[in-house]
């Protein structure tokens, strides 16, 4: 079984790691968490998808030699911004994961625009929290159980995002950013039938 999520061990994993293979990583989990926006535009008619898979791609670009300016990052991560639901106007367990993904791309173009690994880690940290989150909601389980974090920790979803997390950092360590295996990871990562927590993309 994996261990529950650590920011600092993952960071530690992460640092040594080319610029190019901590897009790759960022992507990884943005990817998983894109479907979840898409299933929360269906239920609600609300969001701008486009703009997210827009910001998604340019980073791509990135990793396929593409240099875009500063300030069209700049204007692909405020427009993924501006596509953040507000979680209060909406009632549906589906606006938190919705938000984490809009968040998730705002964070890998900042990390696209500024460096700092610290960024990535957090977008790992929005996967783990969806379906932290998603559970709890989605199983009913009681936020005062002194077992709520053990529940979650040993659910499918969980396991299966810590260990996908796990994977990854593993497989960009060799990581070349040669054409081919950036080809490779867009087409195994790109707009997955289901994200992290099973919704539909």
């Amino acid at each position: 079984m994996m261990d529950a999520f650590d920011g600092g061990a993952l960071e530690r994993s992460l640092a040594p790691l080319p610029r190019e293979a901590l897009i790759a990583f960022g992507l990884g989990c943005c990817e998983r968490l894109y479907p979840n926006y898409l299933a929360f535009k269906r239920e609600t008619g609300w969001g701008e998808p486009d703009v997210l898979r827009n910001g998604l791609d340019l980073a791509w670009g990135v990793l396929e030699g593409f240099g875009p300016s500063h300030d069209s990052v700049n204007f692909a991560r405020q427009e993924a911004q501006r596509a953040e639901p507000e979680t209060e106007d909406f009632d549906t367990i589906l606006v938190s994961p919705a938000l984490d993904a809009a968040a998730a791309v705002c964070l890998v173009l900042k990390f696209i625009e500024e460096g700092g690994v610290e960024k990535i880690v957090e977008i790992a940290s929005l996967c783990t929290d969806t379906v932290d989150m998603f559970v709890q909601a989605q199983d009913g389980l009681d936020p005062n159980d002194p077992k709520l974090e053990e529940r979650i920790l040993i659910h499918r979803l969980m396991q299966r995002e810590l260990e996908r997390q796990h994977d990854d950092v593993l497989a960009l360590r060799s990581f070349s950013g040669r054409p081919t295996e950036v080809a490779r990871l867009r087409g195994g990562w790109r707009n997955p039938q289901k994200s992290n927590i099973d919704q539909r993309g």
